[in-house]
C-alpha cells in the first residue's frame, strides 16, 4: 500500500475553490492541492491522497471530472484520483517526454482538452520552462493558481538546516522564484516574460501556490514584483 502523508482537511479558500494542505516526506516546503468547482463537477489541481472519510468529504462537494498535473514535477498522486475516480479525465501540460510522463494514465493535455471546465478555469501554459508549467486563473474568486513558478515562504517558516538551505535558495522572501528555478528550471526567460505579461492580463487579485502561503488580495501587484527583473530586464 503507498504512503499517504499528512495532510489538513479540506477548507474553503473562495467562492467555489477549495484547498488541502499536506506534507511530501521529509520536505520542509509542503504542498497544496486545490480544487475548483465549476458547476456540479470538481477540478483537481496538484493532487494530494487522501483518506476514505476525507474523500467522502470531496464526494459531497460535487462529482471529480477532471485531474490536473499541472507540471513535471507534481505527479506524485494524480492516478491516486485516477484509480478512484476513473471516468474522470487526467490531463498534463503538452510536450511531455515518455520520461516525463512516468506511468501516468492520461486522458489529454491541459490546453487542448476544450473542456467546458475552462470557461471558469481558464489554463495558459507557460514558455520557457522546463517543468512545462501550466497556471490558471479562477474568474469566480480572481485566483491565480501557480504551482512551482513561484514560492511564498518567509525567514520565520524554516528552522536550522532547512532554513539555511531556503535562504541560499532565495525561498524564503515571499512570493517569488526560487534560485534554483531561475537556474535549472527557466530555460528562455524571455519566452516567460512574455507569457508571464499575459498572464498579467487576467484580473486577479489572490494567488494559490502549492508550496508556501496563499495571498489574499493585493495579487497582481506581488506577481508583478515577483518577476520584475524577467518583466523588466
Amino acid at each position: 500500500m503507498e504512503t499517504i502523508y499528512a495532510y489538513q482537511p479540506l477548507s474553503m479558500f473562495s467562492n467555489d475553490i477549495y484547498t488541502v494542505d499536506g506534507s511530501f516526506g521529509k520536505s520542509p516546503l509542503g504542498r497544496r492541492m486545490t480544487v475548483v468547482k465549476v458547476g456540479q463537477e470538481l477540478i483537481i489541481h496538484s493532487a494530494i491522497r487522501m483518506e476514505d472519510k476525507d474523500l467522502l468529504a470531496l464526494n459531497q462537494l460535487g462529482r471529480v471530472s477532471t485531474i490536473l498535473v499541472p507540471n513535471t514535477f507534481h505527479t506524485a498522486d494524480a492516478n491516486f484520483y485516477k484509480q478512484k475516480y476513473p471516468a474522470a479525465r487526467l490531463l498534463v501540460p503538452d510536450h511531455l517526454t515518455a520520461k516525463e510522463l512516468k506511468n501516468l494514465k492520461v486522458d489529454g493535455v491541459i490546453t487542448k482538452d476544450g473542456g467546458a471546465w475552462q470557461k471558469e478555469l481558464a489554463p495558459l501554459a507557460m514558455a520557457g520552462t522546463k517543468s512545462k508549467e501550466v497556471i490558471f486563473f479562477h474568474k469566480l474568486s480572481k485566483s491565480l493558481i501557480l504551482t512551482d513558478l513561484a514560492f511564498n515562504f518567509v525567514k520565520s517558516d524554516f528552522r536550522g538546516v532547512a532554513s539555511v538551505l531556503m535562504s541560499l535558495n532565495k525561498a524564503d522572501r515571499g512570493l517569488a522564484p526560487t534560485r534554483l528555478s531561475n537556474y535549472l528550471f527557466f530555460q528562455d526567460k524571455s519566452a516567460l516574460a512574455k507569457s508571464l505579461r499575459e498572464a498579467l492580463l487576467w484580473p486577479f487579485e489572490n494567488i494559490i501556490v502549492a508550496h508556501g502561503h496563499n495571498l489574499k488580495g493585493n495579487g497582481k501587484a506581488e506577481f508583478k514584483k515577483a518577476f520584475d527583473c524577467l518583466l523588466n530586464p
